[in-house]
């Protein structure tokens, strides 16, 4: 199976070419979270071009931001997942989505951690599920007590993609499911040991 893929590069060097279509806030603070704390979450607030982020390593930050599954993020520095962000950004006026408030959280990313995109294709193994020699051995269900809608609980740290909310207000939640085959690479070669 060829999965399509995305790989980010972290440059500790000024990026020389920025991207001139992608939305990006007026005005952005990213301080390290407060040690200890648990779970994380992410609001956003087109209504008043906000976007609020809790405790967010910088993996989840890149899957947010291009909404691709937590498993198809790979490499990168070592404090990639132990060192945590809280941010708070604000858009020069009201914005239509929380897809442009992801899309500024990229340029956000590239900015201040010189995070650069590279897209690439590649084969990765897969499981097929076939019928047997003997034919398929599924039952037919009635439907008179269907089973309730199965819901991703994994939780911070969990596996699943990150979709547009449903919550009050836009908030994400992790888990969940995010649609494609993307693959997210980070490559730190340039970076220090450690960020924040």
């Amino acid at each position: 199976m060829i999965r399509h893929g995305i790989i980010l590069a972290l440059f500790a060097a000024a990026i020389s070419q920025t991207p001139t279509a992608t939305p990006a806030f007026e005005g952005a603070t990213i301080k390290p979270a407060r040690p200890g704390q648990r779970g994380g979450s992410v609001t956003t607030l087109p209504r008043s071009g906000r976007l609020y982020v809790q405790n967010y390593s910088l993996v989840l930050l890149v899957r947010t931001a291009y909404q691709v599954r937590l498993e198809d993020v790979t490499g990168g520095p070592d404090w990639r997942e132990s060192v945590t962000y809280d941010i708070e950004a604000k858009a020069e006026q009201p914005v239509d989505n929380d897809q442009t408030l992801f899309l500024m959280l990229r340029s956000l990313l590239a900015e201040r951690f010189k995070l650069a995109i590279h897209r690439e294709i590649r084969d990765v193994p897969i499981y097929a599920l076939v019928i047997g020699k003997n034919g398929p051995k599924l039952r037919k269900v009635s439907d008179q007590n269907p089973a309730p809608a199965a819901r991703d609980t994994a939780g911070a740290g969990g596996r699943g993609g990150c979709g547009p909310g449903t919550g009050a207000y836009g908030t994400l939640q992790l888990g969940g499911d995010a649609a494609g085959a993307r693959r997210i690479s980070l490559d730190a070669r340039s970076l220090p040991a450690r960020a924040g």
